[in-house]
């Protein structure tokens, strides 16, 4: 990918700006309207709720309500590759100040990053998704059940859906009543949302509410 990072290597403000106009032209901003679903920002004809987020709340009895922030288009696969695969931690700076921002206009109790698995930590290093919230207040109320939340790119689709719980809730985790903002980097079926949202359903939070980077 031909981001201008050079500045990212070097002590800098966080307000400045980290991407060139032309590289930041190549993402593709999410635009949500009453013609988008509620559920998951997909672009609707006429139905309520898509096809996905129906059978979600078939399931679940309830669906979230999901903002993303851009498409995952060419510009953003070459980005994850760099960012999560390749490990360039500096590349968090390039959507951390969108992000921080979009959180920040949510109504919230408690900010839940998605975790990684201990492998994943280990082996990147660090975990993608708090890299974006650097600075802000969250609670880290999830944990992976071993190494059970294998690497969602290299599923297929049928794969994600079915795939078993791989979080459980942290020791005293006390969520009653509590409106929860869970954020994680790229929605693609829902599957991780849905898994980490169901446990604190169950544990009697009152709303939850998702946003991710890329959808």
């Amino acid at each position: 990918m031909r981001l201008c990072i050079t500045e990212l290597f070097l002590p800098i403000d966080h307000q400045r700006e980290t991407v060139c106009d032309a590289c930041r032209a190549r993402f593709s901003a999410y635009h949500l309207s009453k013609q988008c679903c509620p559920g998951c920002g997909h672009p609707l004809n006429g139905e309520l709720l898509c096809s996905e987020c129906q059978a979600w709340k078939n399931n679940y009895g309830q669906f979230l309500h999901h903002r993303p922030l851009f498409h995952y288009n060419e510009a953003m696969a070459e980005y994850m590759s760099l960012y999560k695969f390749q490990g360039l931690y500096q590349l968090r700076m390039v959507f951390q100040h969108v992000v921080q921002m979009a959180i920040k206009q949510e109504e919230y109790d408690l900010l839940v990053p998605i975790p990684v698995s201990p492998t994943t930590l280990r082996t990147r290093g660090f975990n993608q998704v708090e890299g974006f919230l650097e600075g802000m207040q969250f609670h880290q109320l999830l944990t992976t059940i071993d190494d059970h939340k294998a690497r969602q790119s290299a599923r297929t689709r049928q794969e994600r859906l079915v795939s078993q719980q791989p979080f459980q809730l942290n020791n005293n985790v006390r969520v009653t009543g509590q409106h929860i903002l869970l954020v994680d980097d790229v929605y693609t079926t829902g599957r991780t949302l849905y898994h980490a949202a169901d446990l604190l359903w169950q544990a009697g939070c009152q709303r939850v509410k998702t946003l991710s980077l890329a959808r």
